[in-house]
């Protein structure tokens, strides 16, 4: 089933991303550091450069050999055997063969969509929270106000 839904080339483009991040992480760690005096900027690239490489050498843990096993075990636990040659079968049609050829740019699109989204709801997430704190704030207040002699 794993072959026929071409979910491999789905997690193998998630787990590049995942090994890009991991790596721009570790370089941007190492730029947040602040500049050493002189005699220790030699020991601290050196420092850096040591992190830089432990950290890129874990990326390739994110790997389709390392997720698989998990989703054999997620199917064998929640798929029954004719379930799974039912969705293979699909998979395999000439139909199944088109939404798996597009399920990638699917994907995008749908992650396209709810990041827009996300950007026309954030300013209003940012006035609802402010609005909130003031109310809070004026609460606290008019309570101390309140409670004075």
């Amino acid at each position: 089933m794993l072959d026929a839904t071409g979910i491999q080339a789905q997690v193998t483009a998630s787990n590049e991303q995942g090994q890009a991040s991991l790596k721009k992480y570790a370089r941007r760690e190492t730029g947040i550091v602040a500049p050493a005096p002189a005699p220790l900027q030699a020991a601290q690239q050196e420092l850096a450069s040591a992190y830089i490489a432990e950290i890129d050498a874990m990326a390739p843990q994110i790997s389709w050999e390392a997720v698989k096993p998990s989703l054999i075990r997620f199917c064998a636990d929640n798929y029954t055997d004719a379930q799974l040659d039912a969705i293979t079968s699909f998979f395999n049609s000439p139909a199944g063969r088109v939404l798996r050829d597009k399920q990638n740019t699917l994907n995008q699109a749908a992650g396209a969509s709810m990041h827009e989204l996300e950007q026309q709801i954030f300013p209003r997430t940012l006035e609802a929270t402010a609005k909130f704190q003031a109310q809070v704030k004026a609460l606290h207040e008019h309570g101390a106000q309140t409670a004075s002699p």
